[in-house]
């Protein structure tokens, strides 16, 4: 049992920890198995209690004999993630986690994944770009939409860094990447550099990267895992930036009403599979650089983004299963063969699920159309988003069903070995 002094330290350490892992990316439930697993590691397991509520870490450390201490960390979950930041700390609790681990080094390691994962801010936005081209690509676009996009995802991505220098909020920025998406795409259309489809495809690719995907993933994550006032945290700032977004689409659409108009006629044209999957795999890699991913983790980014994208392929194109359905069923398949192969990759199963629904899996054809309809102001913009945001959440109910058998399995075959 620790005295008051090195409980206080491993406390801090634990919270530390917990903020970092969630900062990086990592879901609850993850963020609590590392801080028990610090907790047993360094002696506080016989009276730490833990607490995750919104925007906050609580430790409580209630010893059979002497006085509780109480610690809190105040952190933040929003749509940035670190991926290799998040590699890094996954194999620290591992680390931990076998006991053979001092707390002084522990705490060192912790300070040299901060510094490690840091990535160049062109590589993240050149990442982004390129998955932007691959969504586009996905939503019907040839070479002029999918080089559209690629270029105002770039534009896109400083203007949301210069507002957010100025203070402004994330919802107020938001809005204006969303209005400038859309503003740029119909001055293209009229000027004749792109056709309506190509126009749409390439709005469609920028505003889809803008939605809070991530944060509706984790938020069903939180649900199905009982954190319910984390998801409640998640869904009020789900809310805020999906209002900022058709906020910034409807004024765009005020200036460019007739294109608004159009634009949720346009039907998206089937790609070929080949094409798919070529898309996914390219959109995977994509999100890994984007998403602060070194080159380490490109191969298997693209292997996730190719099961997800065969996943989809054969659910949706093969036996016409409706979107939600398949998300659901394909993001289970990503998180099973994720979560089987990421212990002999070194990796947490986090970073591949999370290339792989990126990658393959997100409603972009969906969005835009409901995103148009409430430009123009005319009926079904409130469907179709309802629609959309199903689908999201349906990548997050699969995802936690695809994580919990694919530990299952490990299990039963960890045992098999033993015996």
């Amino acid at each position: 049992m620790a005295g008051p002094a090195a409980a206080e330290e491993v406390m801090g350490f634990a919270l530390a920890l917990g903020q970092r892992l969630f900062e990086a990316g990592a879901e609850t439930s993850a963020v609590d198995a590392a801080l028990s697993a610090v907790a047993v590691a360094y002696g506080l397991d016989d009276g730490l209690e833990t607490d995750i509520t919104a925007r906050t870490i609580t430790l409580h450390h209630c010893p059979a004999a002497g006085l509780p201490l109480t610690m809190t960390r105040v952190t933040r979950t929003d749509e940035s993630r670190s991926l290799d930041g998040l590699n890094a700390l996954y194999r620290l609790v591992l680390r931990v986690r076998s006991g053979r681990l001092p707390l002084a080094r522990a705490e060192a390691l912790l300070a040299e994944s901060e510094r490690r994962s840091r990535r160049p801010w062109l590589a993240t936005a050149l990442g982004g770009a390129t998955l932007a081209a691959s969504i586009a690509l996905q939503a019907g676009g040839k070479a002029d939409a999918v080089l559209t996009a690629f270029v105002l995802q770039l534009l896109s991505g400083r203007l949301g860094w210069l507002l957010g220098r100025a203070g402004l909020q994330a919802c107020y920025l938001t809005a204006a990447q969303g209005a400038l998406a859309v503003l740029a795409c119909a001055l293209l259309l009229q000027t004749g550099v792109l056709t309506g489809r190509e126009a749409v495809a390439a709005a469609a690719a920028v505003l889809v990267l803008l939605l809070p995907i991530l944060s509706v993933v984790s938020l069903a994550e939180d649900a199905v895992n009982g954190y319910t006032l984390m998801a409640a945290s998640r869904m009020i700032t789900v809310a805020a930036l999906f209002a900022g977004l058709l906020g910034g689409v409807a004024l765009a659409g005020l200036a460019v009403r007739n294109w608004a108009d159009g634009a949720q006629y346009v039907h998206f044209v089937a790609l070929t599979p080949p094409v798919v999957l070529l898309a996914s795999a390219v959109g995977a890699a994509g999100n890994a650089a984007f998403n602060g991913g070194g080159p380490r983790l490109l191969v298997p980014a693209v292997a996730a983004g190719l099961v997800a994208g065969a996943a989809n392929l054969v659910l949706h194109n093969g036996f016409a299963v409706p979107a939600a359905p398949t998300a659901f069923c394909a993001s289970a398949v990503l998180a099973l063969v994720a979560t089987l192969a990421a212990r002999r990759l070194h990796l947490t199963p986090t970073v591949m699920i999370l290339c792989g629904i990126t990658g393959a899996l997100l409603p972009g054809p969906a969005v835009f159309q409901s995103l148009a309809a409430a430009a123009a102001r005319t009926g079904g913009a409130g469907a179709g988003f309802a629609g959309a945001l199903l689908t999201t959440a349906a990548l997050g109910f699969g995802t936690v069903l695809g994580t919990t058998l694919g530990l299952r399995v490990a299990r039963v075959r960890r045992a098999t070995r033993a015996t």
